[in-house]
């Protein structure tokens, strides 16, 4: 749908370009979210038929996964069988919403997976580009740059950063600056307090709002759009602090894998809207628990309930999916309460696998 409105030079950022192509295609449509050089991938695909670009689009994100699931097997360690590993990355329930709902997380997830391999090669400049590329792709992963900020890795960031000059220069070039900022106002609403109420939504600010508004409804006139905010920066300050903390622990005890791997776990917590698919961005965390020499049980301890956690949205999902109405109350309260669970305890156990990873070089034989 965007790479048709793109490509006969229409706005796909504004809803109302979209109801006469929604009417010509027959399918549903939201306006675009992405930035506009995703549209340009998204063009070839207009010019198929529907059913036929469906299918070729499901096809490239199953090998999309396999190869970003295969890199990172790979990349996390010599411990347990492989089969089995990908076996039960793949049985992982968000994996199978974002497969249900022809996400493009995917491709983000196989730019990461280049930059662990990156990271594992002490190569900076290759682990920068490909989280350049996957900021291009999708803004929010720009984020994880932060932790490289914080370990002073220059070369990284200066690699990351003329690889988003350059994307943003090709986009300004083939667009113009005008779908560019369409874009940018989009990126925003869709960050803003607009999808926080979805009971869906699992995020900290999500709950933090949800809560406040109960809290208005019965205590009227307090200034509770302050301490929503208050609140909400109160809790990004705390995991920004301990992310910090679990990474210079991890990088000084020479595992920059399981920093990298917390930073990409603390990036689902900062964003205002986790709806269930996000959490396939913990398989970076949960493969090298799996795969990787060293880590505590405690931390394995964690992933595996936020593993659990979130087979158990799994199952929400697909009983709502399968049984009843798509908007069915009760299972998205449900299905938002198993997400921010699964993001709780997903985001420990990485954390723990950092903080621990002290005390395992400690006990290692010399």
């Amino acid at each position: 749908m965007w790479g048709f409105a793109a490509r006969h030079g229409l706005d796909p950022y504004r809803s109302s370009v979209l109801p006469p192509i929604m009417n010509a295609l027959q399918v549903d449509a939201v306006p675009a979210n992405y930035p506009p050089l995703v549209l340009l991938a998204f063009e070839p695909l207009s010019l198929l038929p529907v059913r036929m670009a469906f299918w070729i689009w499901c096809g490239t994100n199953f090998t999309l996964l396999l190869a970003g699931l295969v890199i990172m097997i790979r990349c996390a360690g010599e411990r347990g069988s492989p089969v089995a590993i990908l076996s039960l990355a793949l049985l992982y329930g968000p994996i199978t919403d974002e497969l249900y709902w022809g996400e493009s997380d995917l491709f983000v997830m196989l730019l990461i997976a280049l930059s662990l391999r990156a990271i594992r090669r002490s190569s900076d400049v290759a682990c920068g580009v490909s989280l350049a590329l996957a900021a291009l792709w999708k803004a929010f992963p720009a984020a994880i740059l932060v932790g490289f900020i914080t370990d002073r890795r220059p070369r990284l960031l200066l690699a990351a950063a003329l690889t988003l000059l350059v994307g943003a220069a090709v986009s300004v070039v083939i667009f113009g600056p005008a779908l560019n900022l369409e874009f940018a106002e989009s990126a925003w609403q869709a960050g803003s307090s607009a999808l926080l109420p979805y009971s869906s939504n699992g995020s900290f600010a999500a709950l933090i709002t949800r809560g406040v508004q109960l809290a208005a409804r019965a205590y009227p006139g307090a200034p509770w759009p302050a301490v929503r905010l208050a609140a909400i920066l109160i809790v990004e300050v705390v995991l920004f602090l301990l992310a910090v903390h679990g990474a210079s622990i991890a990088n000084r005890s020479g595992r920059p894998e399981f920093a990298f791997a917390l930073w990409v776990a603390w990036l689902v917590p900062l964003l205002t809207a986790v709806w269930f698919h996000r959490l396939t961005f913990f398989l970076v965390f949960l493969l090298l628990l799996a795969r990787a020499e060293g880590t505590s049980t405690r931390s394995r301890r964690a992933g595996l309930i936020s593993y659990g956690l979130a087979q158990m949205g799994l199952v929400i999902a697909w009983t709502r999916w399968l049984i009843l109405p798509a908007h069915d109350e009760l299972t998205q309260n449900g299905l938002g309460a198993a997400t921010f669970l699964a993001m709780v305890f997903g985001f420990s156990a990485a954390y723990l696998m950092c903080a621990d990873s002290r005390s395992a070089l400690v006990a290692k034989p010399s």
